[in-house]
């Protein structure tokens, strides 16, 4: 990870702009130990230079670990209200064409 870290530094002080590590208020990574581990992950190395640094976990991921979770429990939940409400009509129709719920 200090691979990583080091391209970043250095395209940080490479830029004109005054980014700085003590300027950046979070970073976000996947969830990977080889990211957020205490040694010598890419948050322990940014936390190096920034103490104050919040972590998270990318919100991307985590949304990505909800669908698989709830996908089934959705699809089973559409399957109820669409035969409990909507019995007849254009509506009715179309949920009901393959593939839709």
């Amino acid at each position: 990870m200090a691979r990583y870290f080091n391209m970043i530094d250095k395209f940080l002080a490479s830029t004109d702009v005054d980014l700085r590590w003590t300027n950046c208020v979070a970073v976000s990574a996947d969830g990977a130990l080889a990211m957020v581990k205490t040694h010598p992950g890419f948050v322990a190395l940014v936390k190096g230079e920034n103490p104050s640094i919040m972590s998270t976990h990318c919100m991307i991921h985590r949304q990505a670990l909800v669908v698989k979770a709830w996908s089934l429990i959705w699809k089973e939940l559409m399957k109820d209200v669409t035969k409990n409400q909507l019995h007849q009509g254009p509506a009715a129709n179309y949920l009901n064409k393959p593939g839709i719920v």
